[in-house]
């Protein structure tokens, strides 16, 4: 009998808030119910009067401040449609682009400005450096740039587009001059609406041609310019950052709507683009379903199909929410709505002090009955709940093995004993994107705290895949994910095994660090052995691709050591672990030099100085990359020495790479005809030797033109 009653006991889950309430609620009740009572249902009408009466103000005052940005957008276009020629016009394009840059500067909030006439020129700026980070994105402008200006021109002799850039510091920066206009004006409703109206007019949403996203544009005819028309453009990504910046508590959402249901603009704004381009790849509006706030959804979703405005309580996974609406007036928000949705526990102040009364009566039960009791109580609940610390504290040090849920009869500790599983879950696939070896050597070195660096020597690796580009561009996005994906295992999994760190992954290239965060006193050797097992790697890999006919993915690798600055970048809510300075980009120069010389593998002779005992390389040329200015002697990685190294040089090749030495050393003599000699022997023999092949064709030039001047053997790169 006992044993049923423990087993069903064991079943049962029981509410954690539940069982300290009843024992406590058992001893002071029956003081405590009628004032508690009493309470209870004045705090209540208190909480539900006050909460309507504020929250209708709060929506009433967005929408009053929604009105008044957009009366400033209405008052810059009718100020400028009153300018003489002489302040703004087409024909004098520099003071119009200042006119447009100053207006923009003063009206942040606004995406773009512009002018146009009936020959369809056009006189545009962009203010890019106010967008957020992925509609720059989206634009493609120059990396830095705080305004993008554009002018479109056409004549008798044709069209033309000529861009230019204004950087954050001040530069400035010509763009292509495009033959090609697509682009016209005269054409776009903000041009033909404003000409057929002597006021300022507004479009409804629509897709601007250079952001590909929506917005609302006000405009104007000129007064004193004839056919001429200027526009001043609002999107809605700047509509979202107004309404982040309305909101009054973090738990306060605001979107703005329309009558249909269209999602105009959200308060998260991160949120809102990503919503909008799932909705413009399917070429519509985002809606009130699209949205990914489930509390927002629900609010917005409501049956408000009444007259006014107004304000309700609904339901939701965190608790009672209150939402209250707006009609926005003025010709620029047609049948546009503000909502605000906040939780109710936001306005619970003026319950505080009627319940102060009832806790001072409460207290000296609690105090000298309920007390033991509790502690009592809190012993067998506590113990649960240090074993799930326990295993939270496991966690916390990426510590995954032997986890289970914990046992308990409490239905909280259950959860949390199970959300400790999912967590851990989530976590083992976080890891995915930032490797937990990386984290977890910060966290030993102590310089995961902040933002610094130090000064230290680490070798880094580069990698590249050759005829990326052309790959890319005739392959199916999903098919270049899956084949990449293998490719970047394989390589990681390499790198990793010989105690190199990914730093980051660019594109189709990756970048490696040894000696950092932690030291490694054989960093060199290590990162030796780690590229060789790297380009292993790719080939086996690639014969498995050319087994099942796929692209082969060739990869090229530099490799070089020296001083760099390594730690924590970027800002204090997002940083990275990374190195900066010339060592990492010679590394990567050399990588790209392997294009030239038709080599896979070339490192510096801080390497060759460092692992040349335990590994082959042959020597390649003197050369001076671009952006150094320091002779560079730079070698190929042919192999190791000893099996445990990596792949052995058969004898052939080490007698193949000492001829190959000799032959430089005569050509760094000047004397071109019998290196070339010697080089044409080479060739023979390897006929596909990059290196040798390069040396032939130089030595051959310069028998024939000998080089000018003080010749010093060293050959200089200007691109990279």
């Amino acid at each position: 009998m006992l044993s049923d009653w423990v087993s069903m006991l064991g079943k049962y889950k029981a509410p954690l808030r539940i069982t300290i309430l009843t024992t406590v609620l058992a001893v002071v009740v029956g003081c405590s119910a009628v004032l508690v009572g009493a309470n209870y249902f004045e705090d209540r009408r208190i909480i539900i009067d006050s909460a309507d009466k504020w929250m209708s103000s709060i929506s009433g005052e967005t929408a009053q401040r929604l009105e008044r940005f957009f009366d400033e957008a209405r008052l810059i276009a009718d100020i400028t449609a009153g300018l003489p020629a002489e302040a703004i016009s087409l024909d004098r394009p520099e003071l119009t682009l200042r006119y447009l840059t100053g207006t923009l500067q003063r009206h942040e909030t606004a995406y773009s400005a512009y002018i146009a006439d009936k020959t369809g020129a056009f006189i545009q700026v962009i203010n890019v450096g106010a967008q957020p980070l992925e509609a720059r994105t989206t634009l493609g402008f120059p990396e830095g740039v705080r305004y993008a200006r554009r002018i479109i021109s056409r004549g008798t002799f044709g069209s033309y587009q000529q861009w230019s850039y204004v950087f954050e510091d001040g530069s400035t920066q010509q763009g292509e001059l495009e033959t090609t206009v697509t682009y016209d004006p005269r054409v776009r409703p903000w041009y033909s609406t404003a000409l057929a109206a002597n006021f300022t007019v507004n479009t409804e949403p629509y897709v601007f041609q250079s952001l590909q996203r929506p917005g609302i544009t006000f405009s104007r005819a000129m007064t004193f310019f004839p056919g001429g028309v200027f526009g001043l453009d609002i999107s809605v990504a700047q509509l979202s950052e107004f309404l982040q910046t309305q909101r009054f508590g973090e738990s306060t959402r605001l979107a703005i709507t329309d009558n249909s249901g269209v999602l105009i603009a959200q308060d998260k704004v991160n949120d809102y683009l990503d919503i909008l381009d799932q909705a413009f790849r399917k070429k519509r509006m985002p809606t009130i379903v699209d949205l990914k706030d489930p509390i927002l959804k629900s609010g917005l979703s409501l049956d408000r199909a009444r007259d006014g405005d107004s304000t309700v309580v609904f339901e939701s996974s965190e608790g009672d929410q209150i939402l209250s609406w707006r009609e926005v007036s003025g010709p620029a928000a047609t049948n546009w709505i503000i909502s605000v949705v906040a939780p109710v526990d936001q306005f619970t102040g003026p319950m505080v002090e009627s319940m102060y009364r009832s806790m001072l009566f409460a207290a000296a039960l609690i105090l000298f009955v309920a007390v033991p009791g509790v502690t009592v109580l809190a012993g067998w609940i506590t113990r649960p709940m240090i074993r799930v610390a326990e295993d939270a504290d496991k966690i916390r040090k990426f510590d995954f093995s032997g986890y289970k849920p914990r046992p308990t009869i409490f239905r909280e500790i259950a959860q949390l004993s199970k959300s400790m599983a999912d967590m851990r879950q989530t976590i083992d696939a976080f890891s995915r994107y930032v490797p937990k070896d990386v984290v977890m050597k910060l966290l030993a070195s102590g310089q995961i705290a902040k933002i610094g660096g130090s000064r230290q020597r680490v070798t880094l690796m580069f990698t590249d895949i050759a005829g990326f580009t052309d790959l890319s561009e005739g392959a199916e996005p999903e098919f270049l994910l899956e084949h990449t994906s293998v490719y970047f295992e394989a390589l990681t999994n390499a790198i990793s095994r010989h105690n190199g760190t990914i730093d980051k992954f660019i594109g189709d290239a990756i970048m490696a660090v040894w000696n950092a965060p932690l030291e490694d006193p054989a960093h060199i050797v290590n990162a030796c052995r780690g590229i060789l097992a790297t380009r292993q790697a790719s080939e086996e890999l690639n014969r498995l691709y050319e087994e099942k006919g796929r692209p082969i993915l060739v990869t090229r690798l530099g490799l070089h050591s020296g001083d760099a600055v390594v730690g924590n970048m970027g800002a204090t809510n997002r940083m990275g672990y990374t190195a900066l300075g010339d060592t990492v980009n010679l590394a990567a120069r050399l990588e790209g030099l392997n294009k030239y010389y038709g080599t896979h593998i070339l490192v510096s002779d801080t390497i060759v100085n460092g692992a040349e005992d335990r590994f082959i390389f042959r020597i390649v040329d003197r050369v001076t990359p671009k952006g150094t200015t320091q002779p560079l002697t730079i070698y190929e990685l042919m192999g190791a020495r000893a099996p445990e190294d990596g792949p052995v040089v058969d004898p052939d090749t080490v007698a193949f790479v000492e001829r190959f030495s000799g032959a430089f050393d005569v050509y760094q003599d000047g004397m071109f005809r019998d290196a070339c000699e010697l080089f044409e022997t080479l060739g023979r023999e390897r006929p596909d030797d990059g290196p040798t092949q390069v040396m032939i064709e130089r030595c051959r030039r310069y028998v024939d033109n000998a080089p000018e001047g003080d010749w010093d053997g060293v050959e200089g790169f200007d691109k990279k």
